[in-house]
């Protein structure tokens, strides 16, 4: 076998693999990727990276975040997360009590988490409650 044949591809893949890794290093500086799986929704994506929707909206250039698919990768920006408390609903809490134990907006607690019914929250639950900033 002629050894020029072999050491051809050899060299090329080196090279790819290389190019790969300072690829990967710089996406790890400046974001990270997300594939979208069976069940997710957007707005459940947004608070699990614990990053505003609209930020993930406009970075990956969707209009419509209920028309998302299986297998779309999203652009997962760094820098642009918001600070959030993670807390776990207990029998008895209402949105509108947790809301006012943290000193926020039911509205704002409602967005972060894709809650479309103020009224509907379950013991079990986790949601995201957003910090607020001191001025």
């Amino acid at each position: 076998m002629n050894k020029k044949i072999i050491t051809l591809p050899m060299i090329v893949i080196v090279l790819l693999i290389t190019a790969g890794l300072c690829f990967a290093e710089t996406d790890a500086k400046n974001g990270r990727w997300h594939t979208i799986t069976w069940g997710e929704t957007f707005l459940g994506i947004a608070s699990r990276y614990n990053i505003n929707p609209e930020i993930l909206a406009q970075t990956n250039n969707i209009t419509n975040w209920n028309r998302i698919y299986v297998g779309r990768k999203l652009w997962i920006p760094r820098g642009e997360y918001i600070e959030a408390y993670v807390y776990t609903v207990k029998w008895g809490d209402y949105l509108h009590d947790i809301a006012r134990r943290f000193g926020v907006s039911i509205y704002e607690i409602a967005s972060l988490n894709g809650i479309y019914n103020l009224n509907y929250i379950y013991e079990g639950q986790i949601i995201y409650i957003p910090v607020k900033k001191q001025k």
